[in-house]
């Protein structure tokens, strides 16, 4: 029996390396392929910037309640609310941005000269803005028209109240006649309790919590423009040199009143300039992100609501033409989610080109019917004439002159076949076959009388 000869130490050394190397190679790939995996996987985060106002307004507290529920809705999305002084600051940021991270809520009158806006998309309208006009309840003033010298306090530089309250003293033709102090909202109304200024004309929405305390003091009233809303009146006539704004009732009882007064502020409703605050981005916000950020709004308008009472006047149903900015390409997707697809939308048109399709169809079918059947009844008047020909062959016995016309008539019956078959008016179907089958036969046939009749004639010669 033959001893397996054993390898070398060394041969044996050199094995075992080769296959630690091979395992600790499969072991890295494996860990590398578990890592790279985990990071491909990893949730990925979307960050924003939700620019929204002033301390003691609402686009503050509405900005707070949107954040809160885009970034509990939507997995990966982080929003960051950044004070501001208002909509033209807004407005800034986002037309500046340009990888789509960056939100606003802006009144819908608001542009920038500076820098150019086309950019800017509306995602949703948000609440609508009113513009507020306060006076002490000592005061004289009952319409914009007795602010003449006059102090105001008209809104923070950056926000969007300047360029309003600007065009409504130019329609009264107070300008130059009023001065306009540009304060926050909580300086306003400090400056409203000191006496500092003799007026509050700003927008922002109902409820407003530093309003709410300072009509609360006791000493302040609402004013309204006008006698009432609609046409004809004074909030209409503004309309005709700005019409970026609309028209509201403040209604009764919307602020609380000092304790031991009336139930609320104001005692009867007030005609009031309204205007529409809208979330706006930059177009280059992801088509999917804008899509989300709409859905997240309208499907939580309750939530929003018990946040904010302004936040349940958030819709979908409004007129895209009365925004100063185009809807994003997301929300008007999500805004248009239940619009009948192409097909649909076309069902009467394609219907009627299918049935025009299918009568063009069966017209043609009848009409290749119609040809065929006319191209039939040539070809039986080739028979009925080549059938005569052959009777008169085979009746009775001819002379080699009638046979010569013979012959040419069924050359020229052969031609005349050609002839039309060239010009499709005969089809190359079995019956032309079997037509110029029955020439030939014919032919022959009178070849042989033919034959037959100069033999009979060189006999009798």
């Amino acid at each position: 029996m033959e001893s397996r000869a054993k390898a070398p130490a060394g041969v044996v050394n050199d094995r075992r390396k080769a296959i630690y190397a091979i395992v600790t190679v499969v072991l890295g790939m494996l860990v590398l392929t578990i890592v790279v995996g985990a990071w491909i996987s990893r949730k990925k985060v979307h960050q924003f910037v939700l620019y929204s106002g002033q301390k003691g307004g609402i686009y503050l507290e509405i900005a707070d309640e949107i954040a809160s529920q885009l970034s509990e809705g939507n997995d990966g999305f982080e929003v960051e609310v950044r004070t501001t002084a208002g909509s033209v600051e807004n407005l800034r940021e986002v037309a500046s941005d340009k990888k789509g991270r960056s939100l606003a809520i802006v009144q819908n009158d608001v542009f920038l000269q500076d820098l150019p806006t086309n950019g800017v998309r509306s995602v949703l309208p948000l609440h609508e803005g009113v513009l507020h006009f306060i006076v002490p309840t000592s005061s004289d003033v009952q319409s914009v028209s007795d602010l003449r010298g006059t102090t105001v306090a008209g809104g923070r530089k950056g926000s969007g109240t300047p360029r309003l309250l600007s065009a409504l003293l130019d329609h009264y033709g107070l300008t130059g006649e009023v001065e306009v102090r540009e304060l926050g909202v909580s300086e306003a109304c400090q400056a409203m309790k000191a006496g500092e200024v003799d007026a509050f004309l700003m927008a922002m929405g109902l409820k407003s919590p530093a309003l709410e305390e300072l009509l609360q003091q006791g000493e302040f009233r609402l004013v309204g423009l006008g006698a009432s809303i609609g046409p004809g009146s004074e909030i209409e006539g503004f309309r005709l040199t700005y019409p970026f704004v609309g028209s509201t009732m403040i209604p009764r009882f919307t602020y609380q009143a000092p304790v031991g007064s009336t139930p609320g502020i104001p005692r009867e409703s007030k005609p009031a300039i309204s205007i529409r605050a809208v979330l706006v981005a930059n177009e280059s916000l992801d088509e999917e992100h804008g899509r989300l950020i709409a859905k997240t709004l309208i499907e939580n308008r309750s939530a929003l609501a018990q946040g904010h009472p302004s936040a349940a006047q958030i819709t979908e149903e409004f007129d895209p033409g009365l925004l100063q900015f185009p809807i994003h390409h997301g929300s008007y997707r999500y805004l248009h989610r239940h619009d009948p697809g192409f097909l649909r939308q076309n069902a009467e048109l394609f219907g009627f080109l299918l049935s025009l399709v299918l009568a063009l169809t069966g017209f043609t079918i009848s009409m290749r019917k119609w040809v065929n059947h006319r191209k039939k009844d040539r070809i039986d008047e080739f028979y009925i004439q080549l059938d005569n020909l052959l009777a008169d062959l085979r009746g009775s016995d001819h002379t080699m002159e009638e046979l010569r016309e013979m012959d040419e008539d069924l050359w020229r019956m052969n031609r005349e076949a050609v002839r039309q078959l060239a010009a499709e008016k005969l089809i190359a179907n079995d019956s032309f076959r079997i037509f110029q089958s029955s020439l030939s036969e014919g032919r022959l046939e009178l070849q042989r009388r033919m034959e037959k009749c100069e033999q009979n004639r060189e006999e009798s010669g």
